[in-house]
């Protein structure tokens, strides 16, 4: 079964990616990588905070670097 997460006001309001040292780092013009899919910029992978974002624990998630490997109902 697959994961689906809403595309809302609320999970952006929760949304970590901003804070992550990858996002700081490479210059996302986006955030909600685990809903919205994997970024169109360049990454330079820096470390991953997704297993404390509350988006990830509330939904259970699995994997990490969203914003590398694209949105949970593609992984």
């Amino acid at each position: 079964m697959s994961i689906s997460i809403p595309d809302n006001e609320e999970n952006v309001k929760l949304c970590t990616c901003p804070t992550c040292p990858t996002y700081k780092d490479s210059n996302f013009a986006d955030t909600l990588f685990c809903v919205r899919g994997k970024a169109k910029e360049k990454i330079k992978a820096t470390g991953c905070i997704c297993p404390s974002c509350p988006v990830f624990v509330k939904y259970g998630l699995k994997k990490t670097y969203y914003c590398v490997i694209g949105k949970v109902s593609e992984v």
